[in-house]
């Protein structure tokens, strides 16, 4: 088996990153390293100490197209990603080294990955990522760390979604008496009806025209009243005179002592 030194790059002050995780791990140089290789990765770490990810990451591309080993640069490369964000490359990277027959390296790989999967939010797949580093290398203190670190996340978030889910309900509840107490104020029954503005006034203008009209004078009055009594004589003298016209008719009509002939 191969022999390979491993150690944080530069022994560098950066064990946490922004996450809370103890910060990835960047592979040295190993005694079977060629030459190329070599020159290339030990260019690629001296960029990545002074955080140059894009010479970094050119350094290693190049000691892969030069060497015959592309587990160091490869993992090296990984780490560059990561700096940049680019999870799904770093993963991609590191994935080369969960092959390797050293064991260590498995679980550097495998904890590297759960920074990942951890950056981009899934917590389920980096826990699951610690627990592979740990049943690689059970000593590894760094997997153990952010194993504690992401279960610890995940116990916050599922309180939190417990506390929205008890806000909303109450939200709910507190619209739902507000809505039932609306209706309880509203007034009952049907509000009476008002006199449409046309007829208030019609109404007004005929109380107007009444009170422009002249009042009849006194003598006007009396002479009223006497040809009401001159029409009531007039009427009594008429039926009398239809009263003696039927009379007369009548006894024209049927004569009195009138002889009955028999016929026989």
């Amino acid at each position: 088996m191969k022999e390979r030194s491993m150690t944080i790059a530069g022994m560098l002050p950066r064990l946490l990153i922004a996450s809370g995780l103890l910060a990835l791990q960047l592979l040295w140089l190993a005694p079977s390293t060629c030459a190329g290789d070599r020159t290339e990765i030990a260019r690629g770490n001296r960029h990545y100490a002074q955080g140059e990810w894009d010479d970094a990451m050119a350094a290693y591309k190049q000691a892969l197209e030069q060497g015959t080993d592309p587990v160091l640069p490869q993992f090296n490369l990984g780490d560059t990603h990561y700096r940049l964000q680019n999870y799904e490359a770093a993963q991609s990277a590191w994935r080369h080294a969960l092959r390797d027959e050293d064991p260590r390296l498995r679980a550097q790989a495998a904890c590297n990955i759960g920074n990942a999967l951890y950056a981009a939010g899934d917590l389920e797949g980096a826990l699951a990522a610690y627990v592979n580093a740990l049943q690689q290398n059970p000593t590894d203190l760094r997997s153990k760390y952010n194993l504690e670190q992401t279960l610890e996340r995940m116990q916050m978030q599922e309180q939190q979604q417990q506390q929205d889910q008890q806000q909303e309900q109450s939200e709910d509840e507190q619209s739902e008496q507000e809505s039932s107490s609306d209706q309880d104020q509203q007034p009952q029954g049907e509000p009476e009806e008002q006199e449409p503005e046309t007829q208030q006034q019609e109404q007004a203008e005929e109380e107007e025209e009444r009170e422009e009209q002249p009042q009849p004078t006194e003598s006007e009055l009396q002479q009223e009243e006497i040809t009401h009594r001159q029409q009531e004589q007039l009427l009594q003298s008429l039926q009398q005179e239809e009263k003696d016209i039927l009379r007369e008719l009548m006894r024209k009509e049927m004569p009195a002592n009138r002889k009955v002939e028999k016929d026989w």
